[in-house]
């Protein structure tokens, strides 16, 4: 469920407003495109739950990924704030008005650094509650330090799906998070413009759970270290910024988004909430994301992750309820909250 938005900054130029907070101020940077996208993929995954700011655990091993979707049916669209071309599965403009930018995607220099963000998102119809199979967005890799000594380092990014998002600037940025995955890309080399695709998640029994009401957000940290507790930040990244255009079948955005650049903590105040709404196209602005869904599969209820819903998931989730481990509705704790969600979705038909 997202909050309404009290404050509003509509219609600013970027020459003026390279990054306006609703809060405190500009930040720092100057929003301009840039292009020349490379696909990475990720070498391996794990399941994880956020307890708040850097405070990631581990509640799944490392899984390898072996690139590449193994189902016959194309996924279909949750929320798209990334736009790629289903069939070159490179950055594009799929959907209405065109911009005329191709594959460029605005971004704040290479010099900006945001390396948690947390944004909003709705869900196309028929997405709400459903578990996302597949995931991509894209961002901008800039590790070197002030005196050009780095030139890679090892990346990772924890990507969280939320059922609230706060757009009024009063905190936090969101809240009842769901258990999330943390995506392994070895060493990346600084000054790249990244773009993923990550496909066929429930094979690795993952995913990332969709807003029950369509209407939520999303957590994504950007990463070079982490030990199963604690996640360490990246020394600079920031996400690549598109827009969902207001096309229907794409999802939709509101206009706030909240950086950790004011200062870089590892958490949101009150100062790091922006309006992303500059006037340019897309608008608004927000992280290159998107999350695709299978009509097919996918149910809530499919606790094992092998394509229905039956006794078996059942059987398999009362075991990890007994083991404390089946943290349902991602409040990072197992209670009887989830035994009660988990048997509302079990014996709701997908």
């Amino acid at each position: 469920m997202r909050s309404k938005m009290i404050l509003a900054c509509a219609g600013l130029a970027v020459s003026c407003c390279a990054g306006v907070a609703m809060a405190d101020g500009p930040k720092g940077g100057n929003l301009q495109l840039t292009g020349g996208a490379t696909l990475v993929k990720p070498v391996r995954m794990a399941k994880v739950r956020h307890h708040g700011g850097l405070n990631v655990e581990q509640v799944g091993a490392w899984v390898d990924y072996t690139g590449g979707a193994t189902r016959a049916l194309p996924a279909d669209v949750a929320f798209d704030s990334a736009e790629l071309d289903q069939t070159s599965q490179f950055p594009a403009e799929i959907y209405a008005p065109n911009c005329g930018l191709g594959s460029s995607r605005w971004y704040f220099g290479p010099s900006y650094c945001n390396m948690f963000v947390a944004g909003d998102m709705t869900t196309t119809a028929g997405a709400a509650g459903q578990l996302a199979d597949d995931v991509t967005w894209s961002w901008f890799w800039s590790v070197s330090d002030a005196g050009g000594g780095l030139s890679s380092e090892p990346c990772l990014v924890a990507v969280f799906t939320t059922e609230d998002f706060d757009a009024t600037c009063v905190g936090p940025a969101a809240s009842n998070t769901y258990s999330g995955v943390i995506y392994d890309f070895g060493t990346l080399t600084s000054g790249g413009y990244y773009y993923t695709i990550v496909e066929d998640l429930v094979a690795a029994n993952l995913g990332h759970q969709l807003p029950n009401d369509g209407s939520g957000g999303y957590y994504l940290i950007f990463a070079n270290a982490f030990d199963g507790q604690t996640i360490t930040l990246a020394t600079c990244a920031q996400p690549m910024l598109w827009g969902t255009k207001g096309d229907p079948n794409q999802g939709s955005q509101g206009t706030v988004q909240w950086d950790d650049d004011n200062p870089i903590d590892g958490s949101h105040s009150t100062a790091e909430c922006y309006t992303y709404s500059y006037g340019v196209c897309p608008n608004p602005l927000g992280a290159c994301i998107a999350f695709y869904y299978h009509a097919d599969a996918g149910c809530p209820g499919d606790w094992n992750g092998d394509t229905s819903v039956d006794d078996f998931d059942f059987f398999d989730f009362l075991n990890d309820f007994n083991n404390n481990n089946a943290d349902f509705n991602g409040d990072t704790s197992t209670d009887d909250f989830d035994f009660f969600d988990f048997m509302n979705a079990f014996n709701t038909p997908c």
